[in-house]
C-alpha cells in the first residue's frame, strides 16, 4: 500500500483526455472507527485552461486532521509483537481516493486507490510524493537505559524499550532476535495492520539484542542493535519524538542535565493603608498574574556522528516528550558535528515543559 507522509504536500494529479472539470473525493477514517460511506472531503475545480488541462489537489492537510499523538505507545510489555497489538490507530489514518473527470456529459471515476497516511514529512531532495516504505525507523545502533532491576515482566512498556513500526503489507514479514551476549534466538510473525516491533525481546533485556526485519525471501529489510546502559553517573533523561515517519522514535539523554524554573509576573503600584502611617510591610508594589514553567537542559552524552540525523527530526518534530511531559526545544540552531572536526560528540539542548506549573486549566 501507498504511504502519505502528510506534514510534506501529497499532489494528486488530474490530466485526462477532454476534461473541462474534476474532482476528488477522500475517505478518511482511523481504524477502529467505520470505513465511510460517504466522502469525508470533496475537491472540485475546473480546469486552468484549454491547453493546460491538468489539476493537481494537495490532500495531506485533510489527512492530518485525522492523526494526533495525545497518546503514548501504553500497557504491559509484550513478550512478542503480536501481542503488544496494532499501532496507536489515531496516530494513523486509513484513506481512499477516488478521482473523476467530467468532459462534459458528468463525473466519471477514473480510479480509487487506498493509503496509510502518517503525519511524517519528507525532504526536499527526496522529490515530490515520496515514501519511505513500510519500516518506519531508521537501521542503526540504539543505547537504552538499563536500571538494573531485572527483566521487564509485568514492568510497563514505557519503562526503557523503544518500538518500530512496520506495516506488514502481504510481504510476510518475520522479526528475527538475537541476544548478542548468549547467542539465543526468537523468531515472530508479524502483523498485517501497522504494528509497534519492540527492538528488544522481553527475556533478552538487559543484553545487547539485534533485530533484523525480514521478507519472506529471508532478505534483511532493516537492522536494529539495541545497547544497554548501565552505569551512568547522571540521571538519564528520557527523550520521546513524532520522527519524520510520523511515529514515536526515543532516545536517552545519558550525560549531565540541569533543571530550571522560569518564573514571570506583572507589577503594580499599589495604595497605602494610610499616606501618614502606612504599614512598611505592605510595601509599594505588588506582582500579579504569576505564572512559571520548568525547564531542563540536557546532554546526550558522546554519541556516533550519525546522530546528527536523528538531531535534525528531532528539531523538526512537531510533539515531543521529555521523561513522559510534553515539551519544546527551545535550542533552535544546533551545529551537526563530524568526528573530522570534533573528535568527541555531545549534543547540549534545553527544553522548556509545555505546561504552567501553577494549573491554569479551566
Amino acid at each position: 500500500m501507498i504511504n502519505i507522509f502528510a506534514r510534506s504536500p501529497y499532489i494528486i494529479e488530474i490530466d485526462e483526455t477532454g476534461q473541462i472539470e474534476t474532482k476528488v473525493e477522500l475517505y478518511i477514517w482511523n481504524d477502529g472507527t467505520s470505513t465511510p460511506t460517504s466522502p469525508s472531503y470533496t475537491l472540485q475545480k475546473l480546469i486552468p485552461s484549454s491547453n493546460e488541462p491538468a489539476t493537481w489537489y494537495d490532500v495531506s492537510p485533510y489527512i492530518l486532521e485525522f492523526i494526533n499523538f495525545d497518546s503514548y505507545n501504553s500497557g504491559t510489555y509484550p513478550s512478542t509483537p503480536v501481542n503488544i497489538g496494532n499501532s496507536p490507530r489515531d496516530q494513523y489514518a486509513n484513506v481512499t481516493i477516488k478521482r473523476y473527470y467530467d468532459t462534459g456529459s458528468g463525473m466519471n471515476l477514473i480510479d480509487s486507490t487506498d493509503y496509510f497516511g502518517f503525519a511524517g514529512y519528507t525532504f526536499y531532495a527526496d522529490g515530490s510524493n515520496y515514501d519511505y516504505g513500510d519500516i518506519h525507523l531508521d537501521s542503526g545502533t540504539y543505547y537504552y537505559y538499563d536500571d538494573g532491576q531485572g527483566a521487564l515482566g509485568n514492568l510497563e512498556y514505557e519503562r526503557a524499550v523503544p518500538s518500530v513500526r512496520v506495516i506488514e503489507d502481504a510481504l510476510s514479514l518475520t522479526a528475527y532476535y538475537t541476544n548478542l551476549d548468549t547467542a539465543a534466538g526468537i523468531t515472530v510473525a508479524i502483523l498485517a495492520e501497522p504494528v509497534q516491533v519492540p527492538l528488544i525481546y522481553k527475556s533478552f533485556y538487559g543484553d545487547s539484542v539485534k533485530l533484523e526485519i525480514k521478507d519472506a525471501s529471508l532478505n534483511v529489510l532493516a537492522t536494529y542493535t539495541s545497547v544497554p546502559v548501565t552505569q551512568c553517573k547522571h540521571t538519564p533523561v528520557k527523550i520521546d519524538f513524532v520522527n519524520k515517519y510520523g511515529n514515536f522514535e526515543r532516545f536517552w539523554c545519558f550525560g549531565a542535565s540541569f533543571e530550571y524554573n522560569d518564573v514571570e509576573a506583572k507589577e503594580h503600584k499599589i495604595l497605602q493603608s494610610s499616606i501618614t502611617d502606612y504599614n512598611t510591610a505592605q510595601g509599594q508594589m505588588k506582582e500579579y498574574n504569576i505564572k512559571g514553567k520548568s525547564r531542563i537542559k540536557v546532554n546526550t552524552d558522546w554519541v556516533d556522528e550519525s546522530f546528527s540525523s536523528t538531531i535534525k527530526e528531532l528539531m523538526l518534530s512537531e510533539k515531543i516528550l521529555v521523561n513522559g511531559y510534553p515539551a519544546k526545544l527551545n535550542t533552535k540552531s544546533i551545529e551537526m558535528y563530524k568526528h573530522i572536526n570534533k573528535k568527541m560528540i555531545n549534543y547540549e539542548m534545553d527544553f522548556t515543559y509545555n505546561y504552567n506549573l501553577i494549573n491554569s486549566v479551566i
